[in-house]
């Protein structure tokens, strides 16, 4: 961001933004209600109108902007006792890991470069219980008004680095392991979408780990023991409530060896859009990150609790996001991922054969499709043990590549694991 900028603006700011009034009130009231007795981060604070009139009701307000030129016009006028005005960047704090209750960062989001960071940075100084509140002006480009205001802005040297519409960016924070917890879209000249958050929270996950060998019956609620009398072997592809979950921790860590396996078969790139189909608990998307530490990568699952634990495992890591739906018709537009990963999941879509099409949709030209399996014990009749599974051989899955339009088809095995590899043509 220019921060030369910011200071330019710093003097006419709070005229500015007077035609948008409503808005604000509307947080005058409501704000103090959740940061009473409480400690507060503000972060873009501008010339702290919002700041000076919630701090009374804080226990400690400090309010922080990137710009110089923001804090100085901050602190002219009067200024409550337990407000502090600092310059700092929102994607580098300088202060400690679990200092704040509350962190509040208004209309900023959208035009941070990498707000994910920022996100990242919120995750680290709130603690445990911590609420985040972060209204943003969503709809830039939605009538007439807004389109004209954003273009003024625009010409003002203002970047909207990010155009979310308001569910955009409800499922944004909620993708980086912010549960939305009261949302309100707002009338202005630009639309206000104002959302609490607090962090979904990884606890049940960690019970499951540590209790692997206690009785189902410890944690189980009502609708659970209902759920646990589904067909147990439909867990296997799509793991639902408590028992869902369990199997969950059991397949992360069977399937530990073959994903090592899997990933000495292919170089990651430095750099890649990469979308893991059946990303399970999320744990190789963990191992990506490290191995594509420029990258961005996408799990998907068509498990809810897959979800919920993907991304509780990658909760605050700005590089990721997780989506829940069917392979059978993705939410991605096309030609968006340089690689696509499958580990241990083919076996359980709906039309294997069909489903590689709408993978190769999003693929880009010259990206890479990966296939990693167990094949299992060949004398056993798996589809007879595991009704919702259809078991198909490493050539079974190369074919099905290529007739979907892959080209340079390889594959590779070990004992009973295979690996399949097909490029899309440039």
């Amino acid at each position: 961001m220019n921060k030369k900028l910011w200071d330019m603006y710093a003097p006419i700011y709070e005229l500015a933004m007077r035609a948008d009034m409503k808005i604000y009130r509307f947080m005058y009231d409501r704000i103090p209600t959740i940061i009473k007795d409480k400690e507060v981060l503000e972060l873009a604070t501008g010339p702290g109108l919002l700041a000076k009139h919630v701090a009374p009701a804080a226990k400690r307000m400090i309010a922080t902007d990137y710009s110089d030129g923001m804090i100085a016009k901050a602190k002219m006028g009067d200024c409550p006792s337990n407000l502090s005005f600092e310059v700092a960047d929102a994607t580098a704090l300088p202060y400690e890991d679990n200092a704040f209750d509350v962190v509040i960062i208004s209309n900023a989001l959208h035009i941070i470069p990498e707000p994910e960071r920022a996100l990242k940075e919120i995750d680290r100084v709130l603690r445990d219980d911590g609420i985040l509140i972060a209204p943003n002006f969503v709809e830039h480009q939605t009538g007439l008004g807004s389109r004209i205001w954003s273009g003024i802005l625009n010409v003002a040297g203002v970047k909207f680095e990010h155009q979310w519409s308001s569910q955009e960016y409800l499922d944004w924070l909620d993708n980086h392991g912010w549960e939305v917890t009261y949302s309100k879209e707002m009338a202005a000249r630009i639309t206000l979408m104002y959302a609490e958050c607090k962090r979904r929270s990884a606890l049940s996950w960690e019970n499951d780990e540590k209790d692997m060998d206690a009785s189902i019956g410890v944690y189980e609620t009502k609708t659970e023991k209902r759920e646990r009398k589904r067909n147990f072997t439909d867990n296997f592809g799509n793991p639902r409530g408590l028992l869902g979950r369990m199997m969950l921790v059991s397949m992360d860590k069977e399937h530990l060896p073959m994903a090592e396996w899997g990933f000495r078969q292919f170089e990651m790139p430095q750099k890649a859009d990469i979308l893991d189909i059946g990303c399970g608990g999320g744990y190789n998307i963990q191992r990506m990150l490290k191995r594509c530490p420029e990258g961005k990568i996408v799990g998907y699952d068509i498990s809810k609790e897959s979800v919920k634990k993907a991304r509780a495992v990658n909760k605050g890591e700005g590089r990721v996001e997780i989506h829940q739906g069917s392979v059978e018709k993705m939410p991605f537009r096309k030609e968006r991922f340089d690689l696509i990963t499958a580990f241990e999941t083919v076996f359980f879509w709906p039309d294997t054969e069909g489903n590689m099409q709408e993978v190769y949709r999003v693929m880009k030209p010259g990206g890479l499709f990966v296939v990693i399996n167990n094949y299992g014990d060949p004398k056993i009749d798996w589809e007879k043990k595991i009704p919702c599974m259809k078991r198909y051989t490493a050539e079974e899955i190369g074919d099905f590549m290529e007739n979907a339009g892959f080209t340079d088809i390889t594959i590779s095995k070990k004992d009973n694991l295979f690996c399949v590899f097909g490029k899309k043509p440039q």
